[in-house]
């Protein structure tokens, strides 16, 4: 495996390893073909070999069945979707994500409100406040995706992944697959990590009250590794345009983008529409 190659598609830019051997480099991301070849500096290769695994437990036949049953599903897809769609690749990948671990504290005020006069006629309901404050804490375990090919957002519709059963980075496990060299620094997952994480805080303390008002979070025992995690990447066309979608390689969870009949979403808008008017007439006629 020493003549393993690392090359970034031009179009999406993922960072792809190739062996010089294969006849056809396609991008699994974008189904592209064209390709610059980029170093790899002695740290990275370093912090890639101390890398953990999770292995595929999904295989190709797996995955095209789970691709099967979810392409004929959704209310606003074409009707000729599954009849016309073409595959363009559908390739399993290990893709680079930081697994970052960390413990929160957060400060949080807010206020709850209170009725204290209901509405009469004209007259508005008049309401009390009671200013509220805590501390609340949790631990979180995250995957912070470091390729370019993939958005968080994306690969967040496909978490978890169980990383109880992982193996040490070894390439020969690897064979078969593609894999992907990280393009995010550790520094800018775990800062990643960061944000998710008070965002995460910010929506956990607006439960305790009725308005929310500031919150502080305090991260501490934060501990990062990285990980190659199996996905399979499956990019299909319906009329020349490319539609990609996500199977986790572990537990077979599927997310991914369809194309929308417009035709399908003028009905429906025209069918709630038409319901809200029946509704209208009714309750003008039910108050005479």
């Amino acid at each position: 495996m020493a003549d393993v190659k690392s090359l970034e598609c031009k179009n999406c830019g993922a960072r792809l390893q190739f062996n010089p051997s294969q006849v056809s480099m396609t991008c699994a991301f974008c189904a592209s073909e064209y390709f610059m070849e980029i170093p790899e500096s002695e740290e990275q290769r370093k912090e890639k070999e101390n890398a953990e695994l999770v292995l595929f437990k999904v295989d190709k036949e797996q995955g095209k069945k789970i691709f099967s049953e979810w392409i004929k599903k959704g209310l606003f897809k074409p009707n000729d979707l599954v009849s016309s769609f073409k595959h363009k690749e559908f390739d399993g990948a290990y893709i680079p994500f930081y697994r970052v671990n960390s413990d929160a504290v957060t400060q949080w005020n807010g206020r709850d409100k209170f009725e204290v006069k209901s509405a009469e006629g004209d007259k508005p309901a008049v309401y009390e406040y009671k200013d509220r404050s805590g501390n609340r804490s949790d631990s979180y375990k995250d995957f912070i995706s470091v390729t370019h090919g993939l958005d968080q957002d994306e690969v967040d519709q496909i978490l978890p992944f169980d990383d109880n059963e992982t193996k040490p980075f070894d390439q020969q496990l690897m064979m078969g697959y593609k894999f992907e060299n990280p393009g995010v620094t550790k520094d800018n997952a775990e800062e990643t990590a960061r944000e998710r994480v008070k965002n995460w805080e910010r929506d956990a303390c607006s439960s305790l009250c009725d308005e929310l008002g500031s919150t502080s979070t305090t991260i501490s025992n934060l501990r990062s590794k990285l990980m190659m995690l199996p996905i399979w990447i499956l990019v299909y066309l319906y009329k020349n345009k490319p539609f990609r979608v996500l199977i986790n390689g572990q537990t077979g969870k599927i997310s991914g983008k369809k194309p929308i009949s417009g035709i399908k979403v003028l009905i429906f808008i025209l069918i709630i529409l038409a319901v809200i008017a029946g509704v209208v007439v009714i309750a003008k006629f039910a108050g005479k």
